[in-house]
């Protein structure tokens, strides 16, 4: 894997929310620390770790994973996590504040490779809120795996193609700092990739287009 800067972060200037790329463990701790606020009355979290199976091309079971291996196109993972945020206080105006971190290198079996974790006045809110930022970070983000088991490694074989972040209001993507849609990316406005490619094949890929 090419070198990539140790941590990614992007943080809302009023604190809403905070999201980062990380090759360092993640806790689900600080998370729950940082979401806590003394109007919210509940605080959900989400902890994806590495486990030791998967599927094969084939269809058939793998066992004996060790570990995977995570790669990103940086800057737009970051920005994306960032609308994902700014979206769920569009569809959860009473949202406390929202976490998201994802890993970057290697992530051995029973670690944790992403967290999320959610505040709001009551509980409801904050199982969708939560639910709706995983199901958006798994589908939206540029974020790859390679699978090391015993006997081999592979790109993992349960990539879907990325999608567009499902907002009710697309203007909220312009409320993250250094987002897809602002003037300080201006060549990368709009992804449409296979999450198949590792980032040193997305430039050849054609895959990063203007709108």
């Amino acid at each position: 894997m090419d070198a990539v800067t140790p941590v990614w972060v992007s943080t809302d200037p009023d604190q809403r929310w905070t999201v980062s790329l990380d090759v360092h463990p993640l806790s689900v701790a600080d998370a729950a620390q940082w979401v806590t606020q003394a109007g919210c009355g509940a605080i959900v979290t989400f902890s994806g770790t590495t486990r030791d199976h998967s599927i094969a091309p084939d269809g058939s079971g793998r066992t004996g994973v060790q570990r995977l291996e995570y790669e990103a196109y940086e800057q737009p993972a970051v920005d994306r996590m960032a609308r994902i945020a700014a979206a769920v206080w569009v569809r959860w105006p009473d949202t406390g504040r929202v976490w998201i971190a994802h890993r970057l290198g290697g992530v051995d079996t029973s670690q944790t490779s992403v967290v999320v974790a959610v505040s709001a006045p009551h509980r409801g809110e904050a199982f969708a809120a939560a639910r709706f930022a995983i199901d958006q970070v798994k589908a939206t983000v540029p974020i790859w795996k390679r699978e090391y088991w015993h006997d081999g490694q592979a790109w993992a074989s349960d990539a879907t193609d990325i999608a567009e972040i499902d907002s009710p209001d697309r203007q909220c993507w312009d409320r993250s700092p250094g987002s897809l849609m602002g003037a300080s990316h201006p060549d990368v406005v709009a992804i449409s990739v296979s999450q198949q490619l590792p980032p040193a094949r997305l430039e050849q890929s054609g895959s990063i287009v203007r709108p």
